[in-house]
C-alpha cells in the first residue's frame, strides 16, 4: 500500500495515449421524442460511435435487419456499447434494438442491455434465428442524467448473434406500456462476484499482467482470497471481462495491481450476473506527483481517466459493499470474562433471520462446519469462535469471546484499556477483533479507535481530517484524539523522512494533549516489517539492518530509521509525562527469522512465509503484530494468550496456527519486547 513524497526517486509513469471517446450524441429534448445515437444501424460501414469489449465483432453486410449494414458478435465475451448522455432524471426511456441468432442456442446467452443510468442493470435476452424487435424500459436516477446501452454476450458462449437498428425514445413522465416483446429484469444485488470488467490504461495494458481480483470478509485490507488473475496482456483501449466460477459472497472486493505497475487502470467493474455491484470505492491514497490520478478515477465510470499511483508496488482499488451486504458480527450474551460458575452463553447476530455457527475447539466455524445453535454451556475456561450467514449476504466476520471459569486471570501491569490508532493497512495488521480476544484472554480489556487510510503517510492522513476508515463511537483522529481519554496512542510511519515523520507525530500528539485528560497518555511509534523487492524477493536480515541513508530509498523502514525517529521526538517532546515509545514489530519478525532459519519453527524456514502478498501479512503474521502490540502496550509476557481469533484460514495465503507454533511466536515476541531500549518493558 505504498505512496511516496513527491521526491521519491521513482521513475515517472509515461503519459497516457489517448482513449477512444465515450459516444454522447446530444438527444432531443422533446418529451416521448426520439434521442439520436451514434451510428444506431452501423451504415457507416463500421463501428463508428460505439465502444466495445474483445474482439470477435465488427459491422458487415451480412444478414442486416434494414439498409445495408448490421453489427454482429462471434461469441466470447464481446461487447458493443455506447454512453448517451443529456438524459434527464427521473424519467423513463424506452430501448429498441431488433436481433437475431445465426443458429438456435439453448441457452439465452446474447442480450441487449442497458446499465449505469442510476438502478441496477437491465437486459433482454435474443432467441430465435429471425428478427425481432426487443425492448428495455428505465427509469433514470434522481441524479442521473446518462445511461450505457449496448449488446454483449452473457456467459462468454459461442452464440453468434446480429444486431441493428437501435433507436432510445422517452422523456415521459410515466413509463410506457409494455410491448410484447421479452422483457428484461433487474438483478439483485449484494450477491457473489461472478463477473469482473476492467479497461487498462491506454498504451500500458501490459502493466495489469500479474494483476489480481479478490474478497474478503475481514477488512478492506485484510484476509483476502484470490478470485481471478490476469496472466497475460489485456487488450488496449477497450473493456475486457472475466467470468468467475464463485460461489462465496464477499463483502469487500478489489483489483491488486503487480509490482511496478503503479495500479495502472482506466477502470474496473465488478458484477453478479448481470447487475453491476456497487459501493464505497477505496484503494492506496495518493498519485504520481501529486497528479491528482488518486484511485477512485478508476471507478468514476470515465474510461478516459486512471489511477496513477505514487509508487509502483502495492497498489489497489475496490469496493466495500457495506454492512448491509454483509451479515452481522454475533454477540455473546453474557459478555465475556470471568464468573465464578458455568455459563450459558446465547449467541446471536442483528441481522433478522442470520443463522449462527460456533466452535469452543479452536477451529474457525464457516457457514458449513462448527455446531450450529445460538446457545453454549461454557464450564471451564473456553474461547468460543462464531459466525453469522444468511443467504444472499456475505458471511460475517468471526467473532471470538474467552470465558474464564473460576479464578480471573491476573490483570497484566500495563493498566491500559483504550487505545487510538493511527496509520494505513500495515496497522489493520492487528485486526482489532481478533485482538480484543487475546488481551481478554490475558485478563485485560482493549477498546480501540483508528484513522486508517490505506497507503497513507502520517502527514496524509493530518492533512484528510475525514478520510478512510473509523470506529464509532470515536471517529476520526480531529474528533477522537482531543475529545475522548486515551491510555495509549500509537502512529505508524510510512514513505517519509526523519523530519516529515516527526513533524507529523507531534501534531497528532498535541492535538490529543488539548483534553487534559490525555496528559499522562502513553504515545508509541509502530516499526514495521521490510516490505518485499519488486520481484517478491527479500533478504530480511540485510534490509533490516541497513542504516538510514536520510534518502527514500527502502532505509526509511529499518531498525535504524525507527530508532532515529523515536530518539529525534523524544528530543522535542521533553513535555510528555511519559516518553515516546516503541511497538518493535520490525525487530520481532527479524527475531523470527533467525529462529527459522536455525530450524526452531516446524515448517517454516524463512520469515517471508508470514507475508500475504509484497508487504502484508497472513494470519500468522496477524498474531505476531498483535502479540507484540500486546507486550509492549500492556507490558506483558503474551505467553498462554488464546490465539484461536488468529486460527482462521480465510485468506488465500494464509495457515494454520497450532499450540506450539503460538507458543514459539510468544517467546520470540517477548525476548524482544522485555529487553527492547525503547519498548518500555525493561
Amino acid at each position: 500500500a505504498a505512496v511516496g513524497p513527491t521526491a521519491t526517486p521513482v521513475p515517472p509513469t509515461p503519459t497516457a495515449t489517448s482513449v477512444p471517446p465515450t459516444a454522447t450524441p446530444t438527444p432531443t429534448s422533446a418529451p416521448g421524442g426520439s434521442i439520436a445515437l451514434g451510428n444506431p444501424g452501423f451504415e457507416t460501414g463500421d463501428e463508428t460511435g460505439w465502444l466495445s469489449g474483445g474482439s470477435a465483432h465488427g459491422v458487415g453486410t451480412t444478414n442486416p435487419h434494414s439498409g445495408s449494414y448490421a453489427g454482429y458478435n462471434n461469441g466470447g465475451w464481446n461487447s458493443v456499447f455506447q454512453t448517451v448522455s443529456g438524459l434527464q432524471p427521473n424519467t423513463t426511456y424506452t430501448l429498441t434494438a431488433w436481433g437475431r441468432l445465426g443458429a438456435a442456442s439453448a441457452g439465452n446467452n446474447s442480450a441487449f442491455y442497458v446499465a449505469n443510468y442510476g438502478g441496477a442493470e437491465l437486459r433482454t435476452a435474443i432467441s430465435g434465428t429471425s428478427y425481432q424487435q426487443y425492448s428495455i424500459s428505465f427509469t433514470t436516477g434522481a441524479n442521473t442524467t446518462s445511461a450505457e446501452i449496448g449488446h454483449r454476450e452473457i456467459n462468454g458462449s459461442a452464440t453468434v448473434t446480429y444486431y441493428d437498428d437501435f433507436a432510445l425514445n422517452g422523456g415521459s413522465s410515466t413509463p410506457p406500456t409494455a410491448t410484447a416483446t421479452p422483457t428484461a429484469t433487474a438483478q439483485p444485488s449484494g450477491q457473489n462476484v461472478t463477473r469482473l470488467r476492467f479497461f487498462p490504461r491506454a498504451g500500458l495494458a501490459s502493466r495489469m499482467v500479474g494483476g489480481r481480483f479478490s474478497g474478503s470478509n475481514v477488512s478492506p485490507t485484510s484476509n483476502f482470497v484470490t478470485l481471478a488473475s490476469i496472466s497475460s496482456t489485456p487488450t488496449d483501449g477497450q473493456w475486457n471481462e472475466i467470468t468467475l466460477s464463485n460461489s462465496t459472497t464477499y463483502r469487500y472486493i478489489k483489483y491488486e495491481a503487480p509490482p511496478q505497475s503503479y495500479g495502472n487502470l482506466a477502470e474496473v467493474e465488478f458484477y453478479s450476473g448481470s447487475s453491476k455491484l456497487n459501493g464505497n470505492g477505496f484503494g492506496t491514497a495518493g498519485s504520481w506527483n501529486n497528479g491528482g490520478n488518486t484511485f477512485d478515477k478508476a471507478l468514476d465510470g470515465n474510461t478516459a481517466s486512471f489511477f496513477d499511483a505514487a509508487s509502483g508496488d502495492d497498489q489497489y482499488v475496490g469496493l466495500d459493499l457495506g454492512a448491509a451486504a454483509q451479515a452481522a458480527a454475533p454477540g455473546f450474551s453474557p459478555a465475556p470474562g470471568t464468573y465464578s460458575s458455568a455459563q450459558t452463553v446465547t449467541i446471536s447476530s442483528a441481522t433478522s433471520g442470520a443463522s449462527i455457527r460456533y466452535t469452543t475447539n479452536g477451529s474457525a466455524p464457516t457457514c458449513s462446519t462448527g455446531t450450529a445453535g445460538t446457545s453454549a454451556t461454557v464450564s471451564a475456561t473456553t474461547t468460543i469462535l462464531a459466525i453469522a450467514c444468511k443467504s444472499g449476504l456475505a458471511a460475517s466476520t468471526v467473532s471470538a469471546a474467552t470465558y474464564t471459569i473460576g479464578s480471573a486471570p491476573t490483570p497484566q501491569p500495563g493498566g491500559v484499556s483504550r487505545v487510538y490508532h493511527i496509520g494505513n493497512s500495515l496497522t489493520d495488521t492487528i485486526n482489532y477483533s481478533a485482538m480484543r480476544s487475546l488481551v481478554q484472554s490475558k485478563g485485560n480489556t482493549y477498546d480501540f479507535g483508528r484513522h486508517m487510510i490505506p497507503g497513507a503517510p502520517l502527514d496524509w492522513i493530518w492533512d484528510h481530517p475525514d478520510s478512510g476508515f473509523q470506529e464509532a463511537p470515536y471517529g476520526y483522529y480531529p474528533n477522537a484524539l482531543p475529545n475522548y481519554t486515551w491510555d495509549a496512542v500509537t502512529l505508524q510511519p510510512f514513505d517519509r523522512g526523519l523530519e516529515d515523520d516527526t513533524t507529523a507525530a507531534k501534531k497528532f500528539i498535541d492535538l490529543a494533549r488539548q483534553r487534559t485528560a490525555n496528559s499522562n497518555t502513553q504515545f508509541y511509534i509502530f516499526s514495521h516489517w521490510m516490505r518485499k523487492n519488486s520481484d517478491g524477493t527479500l533478504d530480511y536480515d540485510a534490509a533490516w539492518l541497513r542504516q538510514y541513508t536520510g534518502g527514500y530509498d527502502g532505509t526509511n523502514e529499518t531498525k535504524d530509521y525507527y530508532q532515529d525517529l523515536v530518539a529525534n521526538l523524544r528530543s522535542q517532546t521533553g513535555f510528555l509525562a511519559k516518553p515516546v515509545l516503541m511497538v518493535p514489530v520490525g525487530d520481532v519478525l527479524y527475531e523470527l527469522n533467525q529462529r527459522m532459519k536455525r530450524g526452531e519453527l516446524p515448517g517454516y524456514s524463512n520469515v517471508t512465509q508470514l507475508y500475504a502478498d509484497g508487504i502484508h501479512l497472513n494470519n500468522v503474521g496477524q498474531l505476531a503484530t498483535a502479540a507484540t502490540f500486546y507486550a509492549t502496550v500492556y507490558k506483558a509476557n503474551p505467553a498462554g494468550a488464546s490465539y484461536a481469533s488468529y486460527d482462521i484460514v480465510g485468506g488465500s495465503a494464509d495457515r494454520d496456527i497450532t499450540d506450539a507454533l503460538a507458543a514459539a511466536i510468544y517467546d520470540a515476541v517477548w525476548d524482544v519486547v522485555s529487553v527492547h531500549p525503547y519498548a518500555g518493558v525493561q
